[in-house]
């Protein structure tokens, strides 16, 4: 999320207000990476870049849902693969890119669930937003 600039965000008091590393930076730094639990998107800018690829190692997607059983099987057993031999300790994933099964942990790093659940509890107490992949209101 290096290339997001800013973000247009209606939040849940009914607020339009302008999302950056120069305004509202600590909502900045929770919408990179819990976006959906903080309001809604309007617009955003980014800095662009030529791709040199599609920019993922892979991704589940298809159409037919008959194979939905067989294709969820198999994005389980590459993720279990990259896990295993990546490298990398444990399992990580962007929200964007989640399977579904993942803990809070995993999806927003331990280290950073106290800062957002605050800052959830601050831009949207009601816990309006977020129901695809939720933030909690409490640890």
């Amino acid at each position: 999320m290096e290339t997001l600039v800013s973000v247009r965000l209606a939040t849940a008091q009914s607020d339009v207000i302008v999302v950056s590393m120069k305004e509202n930076t600590e909502l900045f730094w929770a919408l990179r990476g819990a976006g959906p639990n903080f309001g809604i998107v309007i617009s955003v800018t980014y800095r662009v870049f030529d791709a040199i690829n599609e920019g993922q190692l892979f991704r589940n997607m298809h159409t037919e849902p008959a194979l939905y059983s067989e294709v969820d099987a198999f994005t389980r057993y590459l993720r279990s693969l990259f896990v295993a031999t990546s490298g990398i300790n444990g399992l990580k994933a962007h929200i964007n890119y989640a399977h579904g099964d993942e803990s809070l942990k995993v999806l927003y790093r331990s280290s950073n669930l106290p800062r957002l659940v605050e800052l959830k509890q601050k831009w949207d107490p009601s816990n309006a937003f977020g129901k695809g992949v939720p933030m909690t209101l409490s640890l």
